[in-house]
């Protein structure tokens, strides 16, 4: 038939952030088709059909509520992708394809392995309830492993024999007892983190006989020997970072002199600070908090670490005055480390203010009839040098917290150097976006917290989600950067049994953000020109406390934004006026959603160059059609080398 014909020849379908809660069985007769992408949606189950899709090639089924893949889907024999994160799986069928490639099935439900015909090179399934990973020796194409915060109690030694191209393993918040010795032997490996576990020991020469550049151990009871061997081997190995806890720390100096003699000059790369634990939580292990102070993150040669003779004070003994909590995005790793290290790396608080200042103005006087413009020029003044480098920003626009402007403004200290801070670094490995447990991980962090004169809450992504979140009763500025917020239809969003679970993560974040206005703290988000805006949009901000970024960004924002040079004074800028606001309470604001209805907060665009973010204000409605009006260009995608209007370089 006509529609059979046309059925036939479709070769891709993608559909996402839609209320679609079956497929048609119809959806057998695609015999062309090579990719399936249905992300997001409502899906409890796939028809038995799609197994009949034998040219398929990838499979996207990410936030949706299956509990069950067809046994059917497992037979498709060249499936190289295969997606299902954040469902409600407890079980897959065994996988018949030699050409898979990329197995992702993180925040499920699983307590079985998968089972393979020919493992993949990619292989996800952190954030599940599994207590063993799949054996057999043949893992030669593996190169990366995220298996955190399951119920691990080992990793089969034929597993570990088999990875002999593993670049990436990520076996933390899991009850391993031991490592395979096999470990030591496999020289691509360069990413390895194993903190939270039950080891005692690690493979001899581990950090001789692999490539490690990264070695996280933190939150495991390992011997004084161990301490002693992997420290020792690290200033002859590739390793840069070497995370060590503070009670580990105290094991090495716990001896009869000769290693505790030379501890102050432990190399570099060896970085220690305090685990916290989250109290009364049934998971407590998927989240990982580590404090520190930020000049330890990592040394400069010869300064010892902290709490060693010679070296600074331990946080918990003698905290700084402000506390930088960093929540980390999905990928499951703890994030921010570098770009926060570098703040106190003698860094200028007066320049971290004029590279961030307060909104120099409208965005209409600015650009004049560039606003309207219908070609590249209306972007174009919002990027590059420019005239940027001639701007005076004036005293006036040096405001403090909430946006108040004070011309009296001023630091304290007579050093220009942005002053030390501490570091709280939170990563749910499990990908359940901070709200597992959120009363005992609020509880813990408020643990932290409440020692602090100041504090500032950061994360992207999944982690801006968190920031504001617990931000909403413990934080001073919260500052956030492409946060989801409207969960039911987010393409990426935590897993659920139903929309109206989501809706009620939406509805308590949007809740935490009005909580914290109330009270007096600062809440800004940041966000691209693309779907993430309309998340911003539905949060209830002060005004001028959303800035929009004009890009579409291929890569995650936030790390765009440190590439241009635009992150650094966003950050630095908030520490420096939390530290000089020491003294300025907080002053509570009454709020109600009836007058944000009344008085619509402006929006900021930003404008980046010479290392500045410079914000320019405008109406909602304003901004809208800037955006997305009529005759408005394509917005620019940072790695295209042409124009998208005259394809010229």
């Amino acid at each position: 038939s006509e529609l059979a014909f046309c059925l036939e020849r479709i070769r891709e379908v993608r559909i996402s952030s839609c209320a679609i809660r079956a497929l048609p069985k119809e959806i057998g007769g695609m015999a062309g088709l090579r990719s399936l992408v249905l992300m997001s949606l409502e899906l409890r189950q796939l028809p038995v059909e799609v197994g009949q899709l034998v040219a398929l090639e990838q499979i996207f089924l990410n936030g949706n509520f299956l509990k069950t893949l067809p046994k059917s889907v497992g037979r498709l024999p060249i499936l190289q992708d295969l997606c299902i994160d954040a469902n409600q799986l407890e079980v897959l069928p065994p996988l018949a394809s030699t050409k898979l490639k990329m197995l992702t099935a993180p925040g499920n439900l699983l307590r079985r392995p998968p089972q393979f015909a020919s493992p993949p090179e990619r292989l996800e399934l952190h954030g599940n309830s599994l207590h063993e990973l799949p054996g057999g020796p043949d893992w030669n194409r593996l190169r990366s492993l995220k298996a955190m915060g399951n119920r691990l109690r080992s990793l089969p030694q034929d597993m570990a024999m088999g990875l002999q191209r593993i670049e990436y393993l990520n076996l933390a918040d899991n009850c391993l007892a031991c490592l395979p010795e096999q470990l030591s032997a496999l020289k691509s490996l360069e990413f390895l983190f194993v903190y939270n576990n039950r080891l005692t020991t690690l493979p001899h020469g581990l950090l001789l006989g692999t490539r490690l550049r990264r070695l996280l151990v933190e939150g495991n009871a390992l011997t004084h020997e161990t301490l002693i061997e992997v420290v020792g081997d690290a200033p002859g190995s590739d390793i840069q970072t070497l995370a060590i806890d503070d009670e580990q720390a105290a094991t090495l100096m716990a001896d009869d002199g000769t290693f505790a003699a030379s501890l102050g000059a432990l190399p570099p790369c060896v970085s220690v600070g305090s685990l916290l634990r989250v109290q009364g939580s049934k998971r407590s292990d998927g989240i990982y908090l580590k404090l520190a102070r930020a000049s330890q993150l990592r040394r400069s040669p010869g300064v010892p670490i902290a709490g060693a003779p010679g070296g600074p004070p331990l946080c918990a003994v003698a905290p700084a005055d402000v506390l930088v909590v960093a929540f980390a995005a999905s990928q499951g790793e703890p994030e921010w480390l570098g770009l926060l290290r570098s703040l106190a790396d003698g860094n200028s608080a007066s320049q971290a203010l004029t590279s961030y200042p307060a909104p120099l103005g409208s965005l209409s006087d600015f650009l004049g009839d560039r606003m309207q413009a219908r070609d590249c020029s209306r972007f174009a003044a919002m990027w590059g040098p420019d005239d940027v480098g001639s701007i005076s920003v004036p005293p006036t626009s040096l405001p403090t917290i909430g946006g108040k402007m004070d011309g009296s403004w001023r630091l304290e200290d007579s050093s220009d150097d942005i002053p030390d801070f501490d570091v709280l670094v939170a990563c749910d490995g499990r990908m359940r976006w901070y709200a597992e447990d959120a009363v005992e991980v609020e509880q813990a962090l408020k643990s932290v917290c409440v020692r602090y004169r100041k504090c500032l809450f950061i994360g992207a992504s999944m982690g801006g989600y968190g920031a504001m979140l617990h931000g909403a009763r413990l934080a001073d500025t919260v500052i956030a950067f492409g946060p989801q917020v409207l969960l039911n239809q987010a393409i990426l969003r935590p897993p659920a049994i139903d929309i109206p679970h989501l809706e009620s993560h939406a509805s308590q974040v949007q809740a935490a953000v009005m909580s914290a206005r109330e009270r007096g703290a600062h809440v800004e988000v940041h966000c691209a020109a693309d779907t993430h805006l309309e998340h911003a949009l539905a949060l209830p901000l002060a005004d001028s406390a959303l800035v929009v970024h004009p890009l579409l960004p291929r890569t995650p924002f936030a790390r765009l934004m440190e590439r241009g040079g635009v992150l650094w004074p966003v950050i630095a800028s908030a520490v420096v006026r939390l530290r000089a606001s020491e003294a300025q309470p907080r002053v509570p604001v009454a709020v109600s959603a009836l007058d944000l209805s009344r008085s619509p907060p402006r929006i900021c665009v930003a404008r980046w160059g010479d290392d500045r973010c410079l914000r320019y204000w405008v109406t909602r409605e304003a901004m809208m059609s800037y955006f997305f009006g009529e005759g408005a260009p394509k917005l620019p995608r940072p790695g295209d080398w042409f124009c998208n209007q005259c394809s010229e370089r």
